[in-house]
């Protein structure tokens, strides 16, 4: 499993050089890395974790791509990261909706 994370500045440029956004009246990307590139680059008042994105990003992949189990300790690991993550979208959408 790839296990080095890209630099958030490097990744989100790298995109947006190769058209790997379009923006109409939503964000639309080609693959997860360049989603949580443009939330986290354009989005900075949500205070994602760009490591934690991509650390969860790789570990998907490792799953869905190459039979990588995920161990117990890995999803108490992460299991908190993706609760504030998730509050914070939650919150921003209700906000949004007022």
């Amino acid at each position: 499993m790839k296990s080095e994370i890209d630099k958030l500045d490097e990744t989100y440029n790298l995109c947006l050089v190769n058209g790997k956004f379009r923006e109409k009246n939503k964000i639309e990307a080609e693959n997860h890395q360049c989603k949580n590139a443009y939330i986290c680059f354009k989005h900075k008042e949500l205070e994602f974790n760009w490591e934690f994105l991509e650390t969860i990003r790789l570990k998907r992949n490792a799953i869905n791509y190459r039979g990588y189990l995920l161990k117990y300790e890995d999803w108490n690991s992460l299991k908190l990261g993706f609760e504030l993550h998730i509050k914070t979208l939650i919150d921003e959408i209700n906000e949004r909706l007022k």
